[in-house]
């Protein structure tokens, strides 16, 4: 009994979780491609947030193996404006996942991954939320991420993003 107790370890336990949600990523996961924010690169409006001259700059795209995704075909609203939707994805995914696509437990500290994007399903998507959905001994395991589709108007400064830019006549 010693023996074994003596050989369970954090790092062991959580490299045998990593391992296993990678071969669950294999045999039926997704992926998204994964967009970081640039801030050195960029060059934004103070007031506004809205790209000026280069405009924001995205590191990317970052094919991230998820464990699974679920696309959210947005509900129609009325508004003063007309008729609006607006998709949500959710995905679980592995957090060495996202530690390759550059994010870091200081990033999911500090919110700094919410001027990121995804591209799922053709759309263009912006990072609302991440989740902790699992940990061992506080060290990060299952993470879950939120975002919201960006409509074609909200894509005209960036542009990397100009092939989704693009108004449907």
């Amino acid at each position: 009994m010693i023996g074994r107790e003596a050989a369970f370890s954090v790092d062991l336990e959580t490299n045998e979780i990593e391992g296993a949600l990678r071969g669950r990523q294999d045999l039926a996961g997704d992926s998204v491609n994964y967009y970081r924010f640039s801030r050195t690169d960029s060059a934004t409006s103070n007031l506004y947030d809205e790209g000026t001259g280069v405009g924001r700059v995205f590191d990317g795209p970052i094919p991230l193996p998820v464990m699974h995704v679920t696309h959210g075909e947005g509900p129609s609203e009325d508004r003063q404006e007309g008729f609006y939707y607006s998709d949500s994805i959710h995905f679980t995914a592995g957090y060495t996942m996202l530690r390759r696509a550059g994010l870091t437990e200081m990033d999911l500290n500090t919110g700094s991954y919410l001027k990121d994007r995804l591209v799922y399903d053709n759309k263009v998507f912006r990072v609302m939320d991440i989740q902790v959905l699992g940990q061992i001994q506080r060290r990060d395991v299952v993470v879950g991420v939120d975002a919201v589709q960006m409509k074609p108007d909200e894509l005209t400064g960036d542009s990397q993003f100009q092939k989704w830019a693009i108004i449907p006549a």
